[in-house]
């Protein structure tokens, strides 16, 4: 059971998501710079034009991170107890399973991701509240400097992407729950 919780086992089904449909073979990789490529260019953009975290954005990221893992972690249980109300046949169960596997891979990538923010952040409040007591030299002043900027980066990436990753999200509820609204 480990196995299954392992940050490896979650990002390579949040990846199988991607492939392409029988009978095309590979990955859509248009999706795939889409929802990777995106965020790490908007967070190069942020951190290039000067934007780095403040203690109030950390915090305010903190918890927007805490509540989505724990909105995503409700989303997860409730896929358990989707329904469709439309006849079955062998196509629709095989594609219903589909999607179900899709939308649980990510949204439990989703919930490791949002994870992910809050440590990187709690470390992002400890690097400038702890260092800044001890700097008292310029090269130490630096490397400080460093830290702020990359874990910035880092904090504007993650963030993206979680926003892409709930996007996947969104459009696989939509797809799942299609068919009984129609």
């Amino acid at each position: 059971m480990t196995g299954a919780l392992s940050p490896r086992h979650i990002v390579r089904m949040h990846v199988r998501t991607f492939a392409l449909q029988k009978p095309y073979r590979g990955y859509d990789w248009s999706a795939i710079l889409w929802c990777y490529g995106a965020p790490a260019l908007g967070a190069i953009a942020l951190v290039a034009t000067g934007c780095r975290l403040t203690s109030g954005q950390e915090g305010a990221f903190m918890n927007a991170a805490a509540i989505f893992a724990g909105l995503l972690l409700n989303l997860l249980a409730l896929l358990f107890t989707v329904d469709l109300r439309v006849e079955p046949t062998a196509h629709l169960e095989r594609m219903k399973a589909q999607l179900e596997k899709s939308i649980y891979a990510n949204v439990s990538y989703a919930i490791f991701i949002s994870i992910a923010i809050v440590l990187l952040l709690l470390v992002s409040s400890m690097v400038r509240g702890g260092l800044s007591v001890f700097i008292a030299h310029h090269f130490v002043n630096a490397v400080h400097d460093g830290l702020v900027i990359g874990i910035s980066a880092l904090a504007y990436a993650l963030c993206l992407h979680l926003g892409m990753t709930l996007l996947l999200i969104l459009k696989g509820i939509h797809a799942l729950t299609e068919r009984e609204h129609r």
